[in-house]
Parts: C-alpha cells; sequence; structure tokens
C-alpha cells in the first residue's frame, strides 16, 4: 500500500496530534472520543475478506492499552493490525507486543480495505516520525513527561501505547 499523505482526512500532520491520541484526558476537553470495538472488528473482517485470508486472534483493548490489535493471516504469512480505541488510525506491526516503539512496518496492499470503513491507515514512515517533528508541542507536559518516562520517541510509540 503506498504510503499515506500527511494531509489525509484523520492522518495526523507535523506538530498536531488531535485528542484522544495519547489516552489521556485533558482538563476542560470532556471525555475521550471512543472507536467502537465492533466497528474495529467490522472493519477487520472487511480487511481480510479483501486480504482472502482470515483473522486468526482478535483481543479488545485493555487499560492501559490505546489499541486494540488482531492478527489477519492470509498467503503472504500473518499481518498484526493496531486499532487505536480513540481514533479512526490503524497501524501495522512485525509482532504482538505491548509495547511498540519502531517496530511498525508499510501496511499491505489489501490495508487500503480498512478505508472503506472510515479508518486511517497510517504508514509506517509517519508512525516512525520522531515525536519532535510529529506533535511534541501539542502534548500536555503530563503526555511529554509519560513519553520521556517510557522513552518514547516516536510518533507512533506515543499513540500506541500503553502508558498508566
Amino acid at each position: 500500500m503506498r504510503e499515506e499523505s500527511a494531509a489525509a482526512e484523520g492522518v495526523p500532520s507535523a506538530g498536531l496530534l488531535p485528542y484522544g491520541a495519547t489516552g489521556f484526558l485533558r482538563r476542560g476537553a470532556g471525555p475521550l472520543p471512543e472507536v467502537p470495538a465492533a466497528e474495529f472488528r467490522a472493519a477487520l473482517h472487511h480487511a481480510a475478506r479483501v486480504a482472502r485470508g482470515r483473522i486468526t486472534a482478535m483481543n479488545e483493548r485493555s487499560y492501559p492499552l490505546t489499541y486494540h490489535h488482531a492478527l489477519i493471516s492470509d498467503r503472504q504469512g500473518d499481518h498484526t493490525v493496531l486499532g487505536h480505541c480513540h481514533l479512526r488510525w490503524i497501524a501495522f506491526v512485525d509482532d504482538v507486543a505491548e509495547i511498540h516503539r519502531e517496530e511498525f512496518v508499510t501496511p499491505p496492499d489489501w490495508a487500503v480495505a480498512f478505508t472503506h470503513a472510515g479508518f486511517a491507515v497510517l504508514g509506517r514512515e509517519t508512525l516512525r516520525l520522531g515525536l519532535d517533528q510529529a506533535g511534541w508541542d501539542a502534548l500536555t507536559p503530563f503526555e511529554r513527561r509519560e513519553a520521556r518516562f517510557h522513552e518514547t520517541r516516536t510518533l507512533g510509540g506515543a499513540v500506541f501505547n500503553r502508558w498508566d
């Protein structure tokens, strides 16, 4: 799949992270947005059909994770999919782990199926952007402390996190 452009709707652009990206509340901003797990699951089923594969695992988000994760298997192998639980963002990683810092991979061609369900598929280059380029200034002082504490240096690590 072609890497997405930062100008695409719902995709983080340099210096701008939307509310809910890190999973932390901000004073006066109201409740965090929620992406129902059922919508992520429906998008997964659609993507698996497009890939001519099948979902071999699906785990809904549990606190403090900011994402659901799933495994789609097709003829090319297994693909680990992360679905942000506050924003309609999808990412692909090398493995199923609870901490994702830099192991983001280029989405397979069939990942475009997630866009049909209203999700933005974030590419490897976007997710590996340094936080200083991708939105350090948009983080609250508390979120910055969390990023430092967890040694998070990338956009992907900040938004697909397990900070507590």
